[in-house]
């Protein structure tokens, strides 16, 4: 399986931006946001590794199961708050924009052909708790 040019190998770990993705056995994938520093908090890179993520893992044949965890004391504090500092400077348009893009990102899970599990390890606040949904 390969995601911006890494191979997931069937054991081993394979680091993106803002997760570590295992193939556990040939039929289970585990993801786990890896930013243990800030809660799990999700950065808009992370919004495209889910992305990218859920194609990977619906076109994998051999996949049966994407089990979504965090690293660390939480399960996802929602958004960076030091990114969603940064949203009151974009105009109206982009705003929007983003938002869709991110919402899309999250109910992508719900939409995947394969089973998505949420082990949630601790808090899931805001975004958090949607993707544990």
């Amino acid at each position: 399986m390969r995601l911006r040019g890494l191979t997931y190998r069937l054991s081993g770990v394979s680091t993106v931006e803002t997760l570590d993705v295992e193939r556990v056995s040939s039929e289970i994938v585990v993801a786990r946001l890896n930013r243990p520093e800030r809660l799990n908090a999700m950065t808009f890179e992370m919004f495209d590794e889910f992305a990218n993520l859920q194609q990977e893992v619906d076109n994998d044949p051999t996949a049966r199961v994407l089990i979504v965890t965090g690293t660390g004391r939480a399960f996802c504090a929602g958004l960076d708050l030091d990114l969603a500092a940064t949203l009151p400077d974009m105009n109206a348009a982009d705003l929007l924009a983003w938002q869709e893009s991110w919402a899309r990102s999250i109910a992508g899970f719900r939409h995947m052909d394969k089973p998505v599990i949420a082990a949630v390890n601790g808090a899931a606040a805001g975004a958090g708790m949607a993707l544990a949904l």
